[in-house]
């Protein structure tokens, strides 16, 4: 975060832009961290907005001793690191781009490695980060659509034949099926509903409630919806939080930035309702992981959004693990 604060104390805008900036760059730390491979590819060629995911956290990251878990760890999720590059607009006349040299680690959202779900975003993953990397077919293309259709362009952001050939021979490859249909659902718990899962956020935990918000889903029940969780007495904390629910079978190529999994505090915890998860916090960013028998669900924590500050403790963080009911996905 300091490389973009001093960044644009350096431009002197008033504050009505400093505060526009600010707000943007928490707005796409929220939207991007696990959404990012939903928007359209060309942003990513042109604007670097997709996998910013908390890139600027990354940096400023303390290393910890993680605990052992039982069950799986971050470091069998891990995609690899990726150099960062944030392009934040002030307005629609000014704006800056910071180039954070640090590498950050990405994580699969769609399971562990040697998954066929892990496997099949990974070779993406690989594939996307060298392919037009110099935006040569990119920028003949401009804004204009190419013909080949959802689920290759809206899904997953792909401007020519050779990229919709690649989804095609990797969901053959790996015997998986398409994401389709993507839908938006300002109501929570219409989304639950459309997505055949019961209230997975209502359950009810002293000194803490669960704000949640919409989202997005697809026809194969795959979802995302965004929330804020306040939690009160020792523990007293506000953040907010993305929870995903990718569905096995798919091909799903959404990922997330740590920055580092050697920052993270890493151990297991059984919730009260018996739903064993991973949980790992590190200085400014938290998760709560389990694996499904048909499902696999990351809730990214990232802190209080507004001010900018992530003050999320062991304890907290294992409140919000409670906060959810996850017994009512399979």
């Amino acid at each position: 975060m300091k490389e973009i604060i001093d960044s644009y104390e350096k431009m002197k805008p008033d504050e009505d832009a400093k505060k526009r900036m600010l707000h943007n760059i928490y707005l796409m730390a929220s939207q991007e961290d696990m959404a990012g491979k939903e928007r359209n590819m060309k942003k990513l060629k042109t604007g670097h907005f997709l996998r910013i995911a908390a890139a600027a956290a990354a940096i400023a990251a303390v290393p910890t001793v993680a605990y052992a878990t039982g069950i799986f760890g971050l470091d069998q999720l891990s995609l690899g690191k990726k150099n960062m590059e944030i392009s934040v607009a002030v307005n629609d006349t000014e704006g800056i781009t910071v180039s954070l040299e640090d590498s950050s680690e990405m994580i699969s959202l769609q399971g562990v490695s040697e998954s066929p779900e892990y496997k099949a975003c990974s070779e993406w993953t690989d594939f996307t980060d060298s392919y037009d990397k110099e935006s040569g077919i990119l920028s003949k293309i401009g804004d204009r659509t190419v013909g080949l259709g959802e689920p290759y362009e809206e899904v997953y952001g792909c401007y020519t034949q050779e990229m919709a050939d690649k989804v095609d021979e990797l969901c053959r490859k790996y015997q998986l099926s398409k994401l389709e249909g993507m839908k938006t659902e300002d109501d929570y718990k219409t989304l639950c509903n459309r997505v055949g899962i019961g209230d997975i956020g209502g359950k009810t935990v002293e000194y803490a409630k669960n704000n949640i918000g919409g989202g997005y889903f697809y026809d194969n029940g795959t979802f995302q919806l965004e929330g804020r969780a306040i939690i009160s007495g020792n523990s007293a904390c506000m953040t907010d939080y993305q929870l995903r629910r990718s569905v096995k079978g798919a091909f799903d190529t959404v990922i997330l930035n740590v920055g580092n999994i050697d920052n993270y505090r890493q151990w297991e915890y059984t919730t009260e309702n018996g739903e064993s998860v991973l949980l790992a916090n590190g200085s400014d960013k938290a998760l709560i992981i389990l694996e499904k028998e048909n499902s696999y669900i990351v809730v990214n924590v990232l802190g209080d959004m507004e001010r900018g500050s992530f003050d999320v403790s062991d304890k907290a963080l294992e409140l919000l693990a409670e906060m959810f009911d996850f017994k009512v996905i399979d």
